[in-house]
This record gives C-alpha cells, structure tokens and sequence, in this order.
C-alpha cells in the first residue's frame, strides 16, 4: 500500500505536512527577483529605472530598462542605441546635440 493518495492524504485523513521550499538569505522579492530597490524622493521603491531617448517632436527614438539604481552609467548606452535605431530605420541625418539632466 503506498504512503498516500495523489493529494498526499493518507489512510485516516491526514494530509502529508507542507514543506517550506527554501529561501536565500535576505531579503528576496518573489513576484520579480530581478528588480531592486530604487531611491526616489525621500524613500525607494521597489523597480527599474528607465531611460529614454526622444528627438524634438517627443518621438521616442531609443528606450532602456536598467535594475541600476543610477543614471550616472545609462547616458553613453543610450546615445549608442539611438544612434542604432537612426541607422536601422535609415535615418543619416545624425543628432547635433544631446541633453541630458544632472543625474547623467
């Protein structure tokens, strides 16, 4: 006779005890591990920080998602992908100027 039905009762109705899966140390976020936790304002969120590209008319020419916290690392990657994109659609006019805000 084996230890229990395939809901894991056995014999006398009692189910077999659950056991917890293991957790790694820490704080862990179940719903989306790859996020982290981001400073904003005067407290930090759980998230992703995004970037984005645009020309003068607000089209959005390059978009980034990063789990890194700063912007300080995110503004050469960006001028990169947007200049990919321009070439990729066949676009040969290249940007004159970029603006950035202080975090880059």
């Amino acid at each position: 006779m084996s230890a229990g039905d395939r809901l894991g009762r056995r014999p006398g109705g009692r189910p077999n005890p659950h056991v917890a899966p293991e957790i790694a140390a820490g704080k862990v976020n179940v719903t989306d591990p790859d996020s982290k936790s981001i400073p904003v304002g005067l407290g930090f969120v759980q998230g992703y920080n995004a970037q984005a590209a645009i020309n003068e008319q607000h089209i959005v020419l390059a978009a980034e998602i990063t789990n890194t916290s700063t912007d300080f690392s995110q503004l050469a990657a960006m001028v990169t992908a947007t200049l990919g994109e321009l070439e990729r659609v066949g676009v040969n006019e290249l940007p004159r100027a970029v603006a950035a805000d202080g975090g880059y």
